[in-house]
């Protein structure tokens, strides 16, 4: 009697089991309708270029909003495609979850120098790419103005402003970057009423170093307005203007 029972109680319970696989499996995540559109900007902390109502519109424009419809992979691989097509977007994820929801993970183009001419201004970008100015948000850059082109903008030019950015000494000393005729450039320091010669980009870096050990060596000169000039693009030599 207890083996009938226990074999009964058994049977129940499998057939209970297939009842919910049955009905598990007959609403997969492919079947099911989208509810939800998680998005997330990962480096939103440092950039806010592109905004929610911008990527939904992309989405609506382009006839692929997921809230409503059924999400399949080549549903969100055009999501993914669509999205990558905006400005300021770098690189970008895009996937269904087992409930159903969308999530969208995108990375920013990262900025790293402001190009001004009197026709136009741009960022280059850390791929060495042009990228437009965004009106509703602004990062604090070094600002390169003058007689730049964007083919010097991507090429010699990034490889000084990077260099400048990644030591703490000149990204802290130097403000803006004007590109004079032959590709020579001058400084703008952020302290001092001067301005700095640094020539064409030739040998760059022996030239700050020079400019560097003038600064360590006579402080009370070097970032006090004594000076209206200092020129360190010839070898071996610096000199300075008194104003």
């Amino acid at each position: 009697m207890i083996k009938k029972i226990a074999l009964i109680v058994v049977s129940v319970v499998f057939l209970s089991y297939l009842i919910y696989a049955a009905i598990s499996f007959t609403h997969t995540p492919q079947e099911q309708v989208c509810s939800t559109i998680h998005i997330f900007k990962i480096d939103s902390v440092d950039y806010n270029f592109i905004k929610r109502k911008e990527i939904e519109k992309q989405l609506t424009d382009n006839n692929i909003y997921p809230i409503g419809r059924k999400i399949d992979f080549a549903f969100t691989h055009a999501i993914e495609e669509k999205i990558k097509e905006m400005n300021y977007v770098k690189r970008v994820e895009c996937y269904r979850t087992n409930h159903g929801d969308v999530v969208i993970r995108i990375w920013q183009r990262q900025p790293i120098v402001r190009i001004i001419t009197p026709f136009y201004s741009y960022y280059i970008d850390q791929d060495r790419k042009k990228m437009p100015i965004s009106k509703d948000f602004t990062v604090i850059l070094p600002i390169v103005s003058g007689n730049v082109t964007e083919s010097f903008a991507k090429n010699e030019l990034f490889d000084f402003v990077t260099y400048i950015t990644n030591d703490s000494f000149w990204n802290a000393q130097i403000d803006q970057i004007y590109i004079k005729e032959n590709k020579k450039i001058e400084l703008v320091p952020k302290v001092g009423l001067y301005t700095i010669t640094l020539g064409t980009l030739d040998d760059y870096e022996t030239k700050l170093k020079k400019l560097y050990a003038f600064y360590k060596t006579y402080p009370e000169f070097a970032l006090t307005d004594t000076y209206s000039n200092i020129n360190i693009e010839y070898k071996k030599l610096l000199y300075a203007t008194k104003k």
